[in-house]
C-alpha cells in the first residue's frame, strides 16, 4: 500500500487490508531510509510480505494502539518485533463486518472499536458498521423466531 522512502511519515486511523508486495519487504508499509510512526492503525490480511518491512537505514519505525493480524509472513516481525504487546499495540481480528465483500466497517465487538480499545479510542480508519447480536444469531434462530 505504502513505500516510504526518506523522511518522515505519519500515519493515523488506517487501515490496510490485503495489500501485497512482489518483494519480501513489506506487505502494507514498506520503508527505505524512514521510519514511520503509525498510530490507531489496521494492518490485516497482507499477501506477501510482513504487515511492515524496513531497508536500507530505516531501523525503528514506531506503532501505538495498532492492531496487526492475519499477515502470513508476520505481522511483529523484523524491524516491528517487540512492539507487539506494547503502546496499545495488540494481534488480534479486527472483526471487519464482511470483509470478502469490501464493508471493511467494524463488529461492536471488535477490540478496535473505542469500547473495546483499551483507551486507544477507534483503531483504523471506519467505525462500527454492523449490529454484532443480530449477526450473531444463526439462520435457524432466525427462522424459528418466525414460526
Amino acid at each position: 500500500a505504502v513505500a516510504c522512502d526518506s523522511g518522515t511519515f505519519e500515519f493515523t486511523n488506517c487501515t490496510f487490508v490485503g495489500n501485497s508486495t512482489e518483494d519480501a519487504g513489506g506487505g502494507s508499509i514498506h520503508c527505505w531510509n524512514a521510519d514511520p510512526v503509525l498510530t490507531n492503525c489496521i494492518i490485516a490480511f497482507t499477501d506477501g510480505g510482513p504487515a511492515v518491512g524496513c531497508e536500507l537505514g530505516t531501523e525503528s519505525p514506531t506503532l501505538s494502539c495498532c492492531v496487526l493480524y492475519g499477515n502470513p509472513v508476520g505481522s511483529w516481525v523484523g524491524c516491528i518485533a517487540g512492539q507487539g504487546e506494547i503502546g496499545g499495540n495488540m494481534t488480534a481480528d479486527p472483526m471487519f463486518c464482511d470483509r470478502p465483500g469490501g464493508d471493511l466497517t467494524i463488529d461492536a465487538q471488535s477490540p478496535c472499536a473505542p469500547d473495546n480499545s483499551g483507551g486507544c479510542g477507534l483503531i483504523g480508519a471506519l467505525g462500527i458498521g454492523c449490529d454484532s447480536p443480530v449477526r450473531a444469531k444463526s439462520w435457524g434462530a432466525i427462522k424459528s423466531m418466525y414460526r
